[in-house]
């Protein structure tokens, strides 16, 4: 299938391709805990991520909307609450069964500050821009489809939300392609079936455990100016194109590709002509 048709799925086929990937990992998981030669289950594992993460790309990518749904709602065909829902009890013992290293939860809280770091950068940058303007602002497609093309705060603000969704999407790969093995991706879907598990739901909690600074500082700035916080999340772009089929089911380390950031000429493309390729 296309990238155009992957995202033209109706909610309910994107659940029941969902549902399928949780009842496959959740048998290889199984069968990885419980046989001697786990070669098959392992590489179908591997395939079967790999699946869920470009079926989430495509949808993200080319049909926000239904993107939104589709991680917020009961995907087992059933009625009922959505994944707000969710406690904090539920993502502690989630985090427990998933067992991530000490690396990859120095990983995340990295990932984590430069994260709202460079959401606080693109929401000044889009008050900035809307302090231009007169009336509501508080819808910002609204605001951007109300706005005359004949202005230059129009492809401004257009560009401000794609550059925020963008980071959005990047910062989903680094969380579940990169610094989450395969294995890890795998217990996460299988544990929060029917749901799809908040990502930032799971870094507070775990900022929580480990006593870091609130969100809402990072939002803030930190004390860094707004440019530092854009040259820091080219980092994360740069992490994605480490990313490769041969360090798939690895924890690839987000901070030791800060310092090797910094030559270019060591970073490899990856992924090429996928979904993937998006983002970086």
């Amino acid at each position: 299938m296309t990238i155009k048709e992957i995202s033209n799925m109706s909610f309910e086929d994107l659940a029941a391709v969902h549902t399928a990937h949780a009842r496959k990992l959740g048998q290889c998981l199984f069968e990885v805990a419980t046989s001697t030669n786990t070669s098959r289950a392992e590489a179908e594992m591997q395939s079967c991520t790999m699946e869920t993460h470009a079926l989430n790309l495509c949808v993200a990518m080319g049909n926000p909307r239904s993107f939104s749904k589709f991680h917020s709602q009961r995907l087992d065909g059933l009625s009922g609450a959505d994944n707000s829902h969710l406690s904090d009890t539920f993502y502690v013992e989630m985090l427990a069964a998933i067992d991530l290293t000490e690396p990859q939860q120095l990983d995340l809280m990295h990932l984590r500050r430069i994260f709202y770091g460079r959401l606080g950068q693109l929401l000044r940058e889009r008050k900035q821009l809307l302090s231009k303007l007169r009336g509501d602002t508080s819808d910002l497609y609204r605001t951007i489809e109300a706005v005359p093309e004949s202005t230059d705060i129009a492809p401004q603000l257009r560009d401000n939300g794609l550059a925020e969704y963008r980071a959005y999407c990047q910062f989903a790969s680094a969380f579940f392609r990169g610094i989450f093995t395969c294995k890890q991706h795998a217990v996460s879907t299988v544990y929060s079936y029917p749901w799809i598990p908040v990502k930032h739901k799971m870094l507070e909690v775990l900022a929580a455990q480990r006593h870091q600074p609130s969100a809402d500082r990072y939002l803030d700035g930190d004390g860094l100016e707004d440019l530092q916080h854009v040259v820091n999340w080219q980092q994360v772009s740069e992490y994605l194109k480490t990313l490769n089929a041969a360090n798939l089911t690895q924890h690839v380390p987000l901070i030791s590709c800060k310092r090797a950031s910094t030559h270019p000429d060591t970073v490899k493309p990856a992924f090429p002509k996928t979904p993937f390729d998006l983002l970086i």
